[in-house]
């Protein structure tokens, strides 16, 4: 799988990813329910969580990519 790092943004917990798609809203103005959360890597080896959400109201789909280089293999419990 491929990782369009200029997509990511650049977090320092786990806990900061979920508040990020607290904030994200539809067009439909209904809020995401996340699906799955899976550890990519892109071609030099640098870690990316990449969160896969749908809305709640109409379905729509909703990927967001965060750069965990800055905290990914430490012993972080940002939840």
């Amino acid at each position: 799988m491929s990782v369009d790092s200029a997509q990511a943004r650049r977090v320092g917990s786990i806990a900061e990813e979920y508040r990020e798609l607290g904030r994200q809203r539809c067009a439909c103005g209904g809020r995401f329910a996340l699906l799955f959360q899976a550890l990519v890597r892109d071609e030099q080896g640098r870690p990316y969580d990449r969160l896969s959400a749908r809305c709640r109201s109409c379905g729509r789909p909703l990927e967001l990519l965060f750069d965990v280089s800055a905290f990914y293999g430490r012993n972080q419990h940002g939840l």
